[in-house]
């Protein structure tokens, strides 16, 4: 939710999101499960078009990444980091 948020005030201040990446902790099963590859591939997925869905034009395959850190016992979740340019000259980095 942090994620696709912060893509849509880019999006509503004209700012083109040029690469972004999630990566998630946590100290729940979840996280345990996706120790397992099969798993992992799924949910790296489905993250991804999440992601995907809310951006106006869609992000070539180097500009994004959305996947795990690791399983943390004691955290529940660490997200996102996004770049982007307004009017190809203000930077924007959170």
């Amino acid at each position: 939710i942090t994620h696709l948020t912060l893509e849509h005030l880019f999006q509503k201040r004209d700012v083109k999101l040029e690469k972004t990446y999630q990566l998630n902790t946590g100290g729940n099963t979840d996280f345990l499960n996706m120790h397992n590859r099969e798993r992992l591939a799924s949910k790296k997925k489905s993250k991804t078009e999440s992601v995907q869905s809310v951006v106006e034009e869609r992000m070539a395959d180097e500009d994004i990444h959305v996947g795990p850190g690791d399983y943390v016992a004691w955290q529940k979740d660490n997200k996102s980091v996004l770049s982007g340019c307004r009017e190809n000259f203000l930077k924007m980095y959170l």
